[in-house]
């Protein structure tokens, strides 16, 4: 009589009553069930956001560029050292060769566990001195630093001392004699609101349109100094350089404030002054109104802080009603 390996009946001599042996299968054997995944351990992707100064003396724009120092790639190169693992870095502004920064935004998504606030001695430990991070914060993974902008503010500077200052070389334009600020307050104005900003764009900007919205435009004279803070829902190719440059011909007198309304409405920019160095450009803000309830994106947020209305004593600044 056949063996059957394992069967009942081979070795104990039963016969079944059909005569042959029952369909017999081993049990098939259950791998047990993997113990539940703690939440806190699943390595999820989360978004981090963080806000940024740098000196861009040294750098060639923010954006990366092959073979050259960039703000972009300098921190991506950190955020590797420290996660691990590469990941793009997205700049709420693509300042240019030579632009500063005292609060550029930019996010990357990583499955770092860490918590965000100490993104923060970790990067500033293995990034070169002149960028630092001032903060860290988890957004929604929904959120892009450049796309859900509402707003940036950008801050530029003129050194009017008949001798340039050796530590504002590298912060300032220097304009070596006295400008006529009133007047370049009074242009200032028609730069305020919506307008088709043409005139003030570099022409090799590639821009699909150019109206843009300019919220706030803000001129001091401190001394030697003159300051000017414009805010805007966005900015062409070199838009804030080409004003300013346009300006100080109206404060050296070489164009009146009413002729800047005629250069702004031709939309050529050949009309308008040169556009005014880099080193004395600074990226000072970036709004985004409230991270966890946007609107979408299509939709501009105003995001200007209610404290920003004028005091009796404050200088006078042109926004837009």
């Amino acid at each position: 009589m056949h063996d059957g390996d394992g069967a009942p009946g081979g070795r104990l001599g039963v016969i079944w009553p059909s005569g042959r042996w029952p369909n017999w299968k081993r049990p098939v054997m259950q791998s047990p069930a993997p113990p539940p995944v703690k939440a806190t351990l699943r390595k999820m992707t989360r978004n981090i956001k963080l806000t940024l100064e740098y000196d861009g003396t040294a750098y060639n724009g923010f954006q990366r560029q092959d073979g050259l120092p960039t703000i972009q790639a300098e921190l991506e190169r950190a955020v590797a050292v420290i996660t691990k693992t590469q990941a793009s870095v997205i700049g709420a502004g693509r300042t240019d060769a030579g632009v500063h920064a005292r609060g550029q935004v930019a996010n990357f998504r990583t499955r770092a566990r860490m918590p965000a606030e100490k993104f923060v001695p970790a990067l500033n430990s293995v990034l070169a001195p002149d960028i630092r991070v001032l903060a860290a914060e988890e957004v929604p993974l929904s959120f892009h630093a450049r796309y859900d902008a509402c707003s940036k503010t950008y801050e530029y500077t003129i050194d009017t001392r008949p001798i340039p200052s050796v530590f504002l070389r590298n912060y300032a334009h220097h304009v070596p004699f006295a400008l006529d600020v009133e007047a370049m307050r009074q242009a200032s104005s028609y730069l305020v609101g919506r307008h088709n900003f043409r005139s003030f764009a570099a022409a090799h900007g590639g821009a699909k349109t150019f109206t843009r919205d300019v919220k706030l435009f803000l001129l001091e004279s401190d001394g030697a100094l003159v300051r000017m803070t414009v805010e805007a829902d966005g900015f062409l190719y070199n838009m804030v350089r080409i004003m300013v440059g346009t300006l100080v011909l109206v404060g050296m007198g070489k164009l009146t404030p009413e002729e800047v309304i005629a250069i702004r409405d031709a939309k050529d920019r050949r009309l308008a002054g040169p556009t005014a160095p880099a080193r004395g450009l600074c990226l000072v803000r970036v709004d985004y109104g409230d991270i966890g309830s946007r609107a979408p994106r299509s939709k501009a947020l105003d995001c200007r802080d209610a404290g920003n209305a004028p005091t009796a004593n404050a200088p006078v600044e042109w926004r837009r009603s």
